[in-house]
């Protein structure tokens, strides 16, 4: 699923455009991004819904595509948006050089439940700026 929208929040700075517009690529475009100079900013945006209408989820996995500009220790992490109340993932190390960074939540941490097709559909996810 990829963004269609702004999510609730948005808190990063855009290179050009929306937020949601610089990360809705199928493929990672570095020309246009999402960045903050400031910590704890973050965004989150509305994705797509399954195609699905009936089934089992086991787990949903977030991918992000990060790096970072400048000299010194920064770090991120990846948000979730679940029942109206946001969800900081573990804190990651962000380098120099793009790389996919992951985060597979097998149950929905707003119910504590297994995901619902209508909870996926819901959800939110985007990306933390940190010190680390």
């Amino acid at each position: 699923l990829f963004p269609t929208g702004a999510g609730t929040t948005t808190g990063l700075t855009p290179s050009t455009g929306a937020n949601y517009t610089t990360v809705d690529e199928t493929a990672p475009n570095t020309t246009d991004y999402n960045g903050s100079a400031t910590d704890e900013l973050f965004d989150t945006y509305a994705l797509g819904n399954l195609t699905t209408t009936a089934g089992t989820i086991l787990g949903i996995n977030i991918w992000g595509y990060t790096a970072k500009s400048d000299a010194g220790v920064k770090g991120g992490a990846i948000m979730l948006r679940s029942g109206g109340t946001d969800y900081e993932k573990t804190d990651i190390t962000l380098g120099t050089g793009y790389l996919y960074q992951n985060e597979v939540i097998e149950v929905d941490p707003a119910t504590s439940a297994a995901w619902t097709i209508a909870n996926v559909n819901a959800l939110e996810a985007g990306f933390k700026a940190k010190a680390s």
